[in-house]
């Protein structure tokens, strides 16, 4: 059976306040989250309401933004928080206010505003049954939990690959480590081995916290498993190890890896410019089908992700025209 839905004002729905003054001098050490417009701002030693609540910033870019705390908290004045669920499932109102484009409710001329009575008269549906909201809630929470997990991971594996960038192409170590095996009196077998090793080694790293495993230091051990079961993976390491030189030269920025050379910008590419948007006139009157998607701001999420579902299109033939 279908729960019963009902259309209501959304100030039937909870109860808005303002939130708190708390000047940065007068906060004091503790764990007491303090929410602002657009979050989590600091910690104090006293909660101002009690959790779970929710806040709603109320003033300039963050005005609409959401946050939610499942702990008593200190609302600042930055903020609205909700006094009162009126019976509802505090987690599905976060949700709820997450849908609702507050930009609708702006009062203020130079910075943006928001005042709870204009916010008050606006009609939302929700399930009548509390339990239906949590079964909605409990669902929501699982895929925001999964997604925030996936975005640390993708943050992590972000830094992982800048400190193997720097470990192979500003601190030149598998270089190095050839130079080493080399002045230890190693052939240039042992030398490629070494660079192998440095190479695998951040590899298995970056592996490791993606999978969040611990990390494994036999690396040595590891090239003669690789070599015996992933021949074709062990080529392509070994290949990547012979592509760094074991001897160093120097330069204008010092010292850099031999028959590197150090050149600019302007040397690698014929021109560095913006990207470029279509004119909606020439979209309209384009003969040829629209196949070729573009991208703006708007469609790259914070995460670094390609928003698909807003991308427009433009025409083949013309998609490299300029606007």
């Amino acid at each position: 059976m279908a729960s019963k839905r009902v259309t209501i004002p959304l100030g039937d729905v909870l109860t808005l306040q303002r939130g708190h003054d708390l000047p940065t001098q007068n906060r004091l050490s503790g764990d007491i989250p303090i929410l602002g417009s657009s979050g989590i701002t600091g910690y104090h030693n006293e909660a101002k309401a009690n959790g779970p609540g929710i806040t709603v910033g109320r003033s300039g870019n963050s005005m609409g933004e959401i946050s939610f705390s499942d702990k008593d908290f200190w609302p600042l004045n930055t903020a609205l928080y909700v006094t009162d669920f009126k019976g509802n499932d505090p987690k599905f109102l976060y949700y709820l206010l997450k849908t609702i484009d507050f930009d609708q409710f702006n009062s203020g001329s130079a910075q943006k505003s928001l005042n709870r009575n204009a916010v008050y008269p606006f009609e939302v549906e929700i399930p009548k049954s509390r339990a239906e909201q949590q079964r909605i809630s409990s669902v929501l929470s699982a895929l925001e939990e999964k997604t925030e997990i996936n975005h640390q991971i993708n943050q992590t594996l972000e830094q992982m690959a800048q400190a193997i960038f720097k470990s192979w192409f500003v601190d030149f170590e598998p270089v190095k480590a050839k130079i080493a095996a080399l002045e230890a009196g190693g052939s240039e077998e042992d030398a490629l081995l070494a660079a192998m090793q440095i190479i695998a080694g951040d590899a298995q790293e970056c592996a490791n916290t993606a999978e969040g495993s611990t990390p494994e230091t036999a690396i040595g051990g590891k090239l003669t498993r690789l070599q015996a079961e992933q021949p074709e993976q062990y080529a392509e390491l070994r290949a990547t190890a012979e592509l760094f030189p074991s001897a160093m030269q120097d330069s204008e920025l010092g010292e850099v890896p031999e028959g590197w050379s150090v050149l600019s910008l302007e040397d690698l590419c014929t021109t560095i410019t913006k990207g470029t948007t279509p004119k909606k006139s020439e979209i309209a009157g384009a003969s040829d089908p629209a196949s070729v998607p573009f991208i703006k701001v708007k469609d790259i999420a914070n995460t670094g992700e390609i928003v698909q579902e807003g991308l427009e299109m433009k025409w083949l033939n013309g998609c490299d025209q300029p606007s």
